[in-house]
């Protein structure tokens, strides 16, 4: 019913599988799934929202949607049997989800992605600081310029991207694009991402009290 895709940290999830269980069983799954995406298997979830959510899914149109930290939209424009939950955060809190990291340091970052910092050379500055966060749409122009260079095939679904993450320095600018191979000219380091969450499926399922 539910399928992670380790690449890019999104699931797919079939709907008339999902509409086939017990509505108790559905809405218990629903909730895993955004606290799945969450990396948080206590993430807050009313449950007024979770019987809309429930709703909106049982007449559901094929248009994307919103849901705590996700954003639920299908996978095929032309078939609405399978969806797509991707991580989807506002502005602020990507600002909270921020993190500072150092060259030798591995994070596990949003309790999801495993992130590694490597230092390539010496010239590195002393105060020089380096920090994950989210990808977001100013982004994009960054990626593109990755694409060309390694002529990429394979790229991440444009709705699994805001759950990606992106090495900035302390003012911003963006250095590193590991998904799509992007690296600023002059840039000290090196990065190594592998999606490895702290918590999976079931743990999260085992937590639920919907």
């Amino acid at each position: 019913m539910v399928t992670v895709d380790a690449r890019y940290g999104y699931l797919t999830v079939n709907l008339p599988k999902l509409l086939s269980v017990s509505r108790p069983v559905a809405k218990r799954s629903l909730t895993t799934l955004v606290r799945y995406i969450a990396g948080n298997p206590d993430f807050h979830i009313r449950y007024i929202a979770l019987e809309r959510f429930y709703q909106s899914l049982l007449k559901y149109d094929g248009k994307a949607f919103s849901f705590g930290n996700a954003l639920v939209a299908p996978i095929d424009e032309d078939d609405h049997s399978t969806l797509g939950v991707y991580q989807s955060l506002d502005q602020e809190e990507s600002k909270r989800q921020r993190m500072a990291i150092e060259p030798g340091q591995t994070l596990l970052w949003q309790n999801r992605w495993e992130i590694q910092l490597t230092a390539q050379t010496s010239s590195r500055q002393k105060n020089e600081q380096y920090f994950i966060t989210n990808m977001v749409k100013g982004h994009y122009q960054f990626a593109t310029r990755g694409i060309r260079r390694v002529r990429a095939t394979l790229l991440p679904p444009v709705r699994a991207r805001s759950g990606l993450p992106v090495i900035t320095d302390c003012n911003g600018r963006v250095l590193l694009v590991p998904h799509f191979k992007f690296i600023e000219r002059n840039t000290a380091v090196r990065v190594d991402v592998a999606y490895k969450p702290k918590y999976s499926l079931e743990d999260v399922l085992s937590n639920n009290n919907y």
